[in-house]
């Protein structure tokens, strides 16, 4: 049975089609906030906001190409889907965890989502930024937000 269950799974990791020609970068540097960036948020408070956010250039994801990225309100603040076009919707999680405007509670926008385009054709950067959020579950149940994070998706 063992063997079988070897078989099997080494088979399967033939079929997987998981991956797209991308390469994942991780800097090791400072954190450093955009500069100059648009605020979607403008000063409003959030809890898996929906934007439609203009890229900037034709951006390709699956080789679905795309202008814009909309951010989803599915419940995590973090995931990034293509516009709906047929049958195939395409998701980009840029972070996992369920984010939330610190001061969601106190109606005073404590966090700020936005973004920039840098640098020229062929060679531009879309910059998207959350700034300063909270964890909506321990917003939710403890009433405070004593843990926060700031992170950038740059396509």
């Amino acid at each position: 049975m063992k063997k079988l269950f070897t078989l099997l799974f080494a088979s399967s990791v033939l079929l997987t089609n998981a991956q797209d020609p991308f390469t994942l970068s991780i800097f090791g540097d400072d954190y450093v906030p955009l500069e100059g960036s648009t605020s979607l948020n403008n000063g409003e408070v959030w809890d898996d906001p929906s934007y439609d956010i203009p890229i900037g250039f034709d951006f390709y994801l699956f080789d679905q190409g795309m202008q814009n990225i909309l951010l989803s309100d599915w419940g995590v603040g973090g995931m990034l889907t293509t516009p709906v076009t047929g049958d195939e919707i395409q998701i980009l999680v840029a972070y996992g965890s369920d984010i939330i405007d610190p001061g969601y509670y106190q109606d005073s926008s404590q966090a700020n989502i936005s973004y920039q385009v840098d640098g020229n054709f062929p060679t531009r950067i879309f910059k998207l930024e959350w700034d300063n959020c909270a964890f909506w579950d321990e917003l939710s149940d403890t009433g405070t937000s004593g843990n926060r994070v700031s992170f950038q998706l740059w396509l």
